[in-house]
């Protein structure tokens, strides 16, 4: 299904997290946590979808409001495909908690790019790269502002 908000006023697009499908692998750990407000058991080579409707055909500032664990996020890498191509790779942004506080909770937005995207249909896949083990990041949405 095609689900996502759009600000037309900010024009932007938002995919939220509870409104992503996922491609799995066995023994997969991805799920949308309802208390955290964010998909998360992100792992292996799970990779969240969204499929969502693009207004205006242009350039798009790609943001995610994600959060990364100090430890068990570090290093961790991915590609973002847009209708499984891949336009971009980013490393998880770690988001240390103050003093006690549980990093998987503190969530920042991590600008990862722009990317063309035209009118009509499309599709965003977070694609963890090979061979990576443990939690990889967890997830609010992802922005897509179209750049003027």
């Amino acid at each position: 299904p095609i689900l996502h908000t759009y600000d037309k006023a900010k024009q932007q697009i938002v995919l939220d997290g509870r409104d992503f499908h996922a491609i799995t692998a066995p023994k997969t750990g991805i799920y949308y946590d309802r208390e955290m407000g964010a998909i998360h058991g992100f792992r292996g080579a799970d990779a969240p979808v969204w499929v969502f409707n693009v207004p205006e055909s242009g350039e798009y500032e790609l943001t995610i409001l994600g959060s990364g664990h100090r430890n068990l996020s570090k290093d961790k890498k991915n590609t973002i495909r847009i209708d499984k191509e891949p336009v971009l790779d980013f490393t998880v942004q770690l988001t240390k908690a103050q003093s006690g506080g549980d990093d998987w909770l503190n969530f920042k937005p991590h600008t990862i790019g722009t990317v063309e995207l035209e009118k009509g249909r499309s599709e965003l896949a977070i694609i963890p790269a090979p061979r990576q083990k443990g939690w990889n990041m967890a997830i609010k949405n992802v922005t897509l502002k179209k750049v003027q």
